[in-house]
């Protein structure tokens, strides 16, 4: 059996040996550092990050040998700053586009497991929340209406190709006609 600690006597009171020892408490700066989910950030380098919530994790992009890299990690305070810990990973864009490619098997997966996940909505970044699903209506009227315009573009070219081809048909008939005359001439 180890033995057992000693705390320090002091003035006032004499020590108990047997009482546990206080927790450390976070320094106030600490919880101060704690991001927004959600909302970009800049590190003390530039690096671009954002909060995913709970234990200081973020998500952010930082170049390491010339190569991007996404990391998913949680981080720590020392000497008022916050730095990258032992728990995360980081991956490279190959990496992260492997790991998309595979996300609707996972959604799949999960929902078989009634484990619902929230979609995110891919349009411009600069639109909020509130303005996204306007902006979607738009940009799919937008999109049937160039459609629209584009299958009357194609129905006139179709027209216009149709009656050139007609044309072409009709000289070449009425040459082949000609030329069928005078070979007739030549042999009376």
């Amino acid at each position: 059996m180890p033995p057992k600690r000693r705390a320090a006597a002091t003035k006032s009171a004499p020590a108990d040996v047997d009482a546990p020892a206080a927790k450390r408490q976070k320094p106030a700066a600490a919880a101060a550092a704690t991001v927004e989910k959600g909302k970009m950030m800049k590190d003390d380098e530039g690096n671009p990050f954002w909060g995913i919530g709970g234990q200081n994790r973020r998500v952010g992009v930082s170049e390491f040998r010339g190569n991007q890299l996404v990391s998913i990690r949680e981080h720590y305070e020392k000497d008022g700053k916050m730095l990258p810990g032992k728990k995360g990973i980081s991956l490279t864009v190959e990496q992260l586009n492997a790991f998309i490619s595979i996300l609707p098997q996972l959604e799949t997966y999960l929902a078989s497991k009634k484990v619902t996940m929230d979609r995110p909505a891919y349009s411009d970044s600069t639109t909020t929340a509130e303005e996204e699903p306007a902006a979607v209506e738009e940009e799919v009227d937008e999109e049937e209406e160039d459609d629209e315009e584009d299958e009357k573009e194609k129905e006139l070219k179709d027209e216009d190709h149709e009656e050139e081809e007609e044309e072409v048909i009709s000289e070449d008939a009425s040459e082949d006609e000609e030329a069928k005359k005078k070979k007739t001439k030549e042999r009376k």
